[in-house]
């Protein structure tokens, strides 16, 4: 049984982040990217202690690789520093886009570095082929079960949106993890273009939670996210100029109101 609704963190640079916890809708289970952050460390570090201040200490915060903006991920190693600095819950396994031979070669070689470091790990899967994905799994629970699991939340998995970009659905993937894992809670590493499959694997158990940038973007850019947008009518807008916006909008809000409430009620209209 799930024992906890699926949360949505925002991806956005510290200044929308900061605006948003301003207005107190930012939420308190976020996905930070490494590159922000390295960028921008001690103000991600005041903003989680006003986050964790609103939320009597309460939340759950994941320090991303930073492979899909950087290109390749940032290693355990140099992650280090940052994670400890503040005070994640987890960190994201260096993982290579559909490479499984490469993403595995990468958990190997820093098998050493993850044992010393000892924060919880969030383990990713990659693949070519869904077989290829299901390998992976089994993989990496091979290497690491038992290893750098959460006090709470157990042994943390993610699963990237491209496997619903490309298969057409996370289910299945979720579904292995659930079956073969030990206690796990899953994470949804960004959301795909199949929105309705998005919002039904946030509704499986042990999903605890989704990031995206595409609420932030189109409310940016005045797009308001609703029924059109789940009957396909707009699916994703290249981020532009995400990164040198400064303040959230109205429509920034709407839409992030708007993703919680189809998380919650895995209902996707719009009351």
């Amino acid at each position: 049984m799930k024992l906890v609704n699926a949360q949505y963190s925002p991806i956005a640079p510290i200044s929308i982040l900061e605006d948003l916890e301003s207005r107190g809708v930012l939420g308190n289970y976020l996905l930070l990217l490494a590159q922000d952050v390295f960028a921008h460390e001690s103000r991600y570090i005041q903003l989680l202690h006003k986050v964790r201040d609103r939320h009597s200490g309460e939340g759950f915060v994941i320090l991303d690789n930073g492979a899909v903006e950087l290109g390749s991920p940032v290693l355990p190693k140099d992650l280090e520093g940052i994670a400890i600095a503040l005070k994640v819950d987890c960190y994201v396994l260096p993982d290579v886009l559909g490479d499984m031979m490469g993403t595995l070669q990468l958990l190997q070689d820093s098998l050493e570095d993850i044992r010393r470091i000892g924060i919880p790990i969030m383990r990713v899967p990659q693949g070519d082929t869904s077989e290829q994905v299901v390998r992976c799994i089994e993989a990496i629970m091979a290497s690491t079960t038992g290893l750098c699991n959460h006090p709470k939340y157990g042994e943390l998995w993610s699963v990237p949106r491209w496997i619903a970009n490309k298969f057409g659905s996370r289910l299945p993937t979720i579904q292995f993890i659930n079956n073969f894992a030990h206690e796990p809670s899953i994470h949804l590493l960004g959301m795909s273009t199949q929105f309705k499959d998005d919002i039904r694997a946030t509704s499986l158990p042990n999903v605890i939670g989704i990031d995206s940038a595409n609420p932030v973007v189109l409310g940016l850019a005045q797009k308001n996210m609703g029924i059109s947008f789940v009957d396909g009518g707009i699916t994703h807008d290249d981020r532009a100029d995400l990164w040198q916006r400064t303040e959230a909008t109205s429509c920034v809000v709407d839409n992030m109101q708007f993703v919680r409430h189809c998380i919650l009620t895995a209902d996707l209209e719009r009351n």
